[in-house]
């Protein structure tokens, strides 16, 4: 399980200085393996949020800012999907469903 999948774990309160600075060296020792050059590879983010659970404003706060510090470090090849949680009977989740369509077209 090791080889195929790399935790890392940390309170929520501490994230930004447990859990950030590990997974983003990670990230960056992964890149220098795969290549030389900052174009050689691609940063490629999915946020589930329905996984998450109730987002709290510290979960919030971790998740921006966290998505900012890696876009901001590849800022040629990085991507990230964020999958938002179905809120169909709320309006206001259907009226930030119809204004992402108008963002993507």
């Amino acid at each position: 399980m090791k080889e195929n999948l790399t935790l890392f774990v940390g309170k929520t309160s501490e994230g930004e200085s447990t859990v950030m600075p590990q997974s983003r060296g990670w990230i960056r020792d992964q890149a220098s393996e795969l290549g030389c050059a900052p174009d050689d590879h691609g940063v490629v983010l999915f946020l589930n949020a329905p996984a998450i659970g109730v987002v709290s404003a510290a979960r919030n706060n971790f998740i921006l800012n966290y998505i900012t510090n890696i876009l901001t470090e590849w800022p040629t090849n990085s991507v990230c999907f964020i999958v938002h949680p179905n809120r169909a009977s709320q309006q206001e989740g259907r009226r930030g469903v119809f204004g992402i369509c108008r963002i993507c077209d």
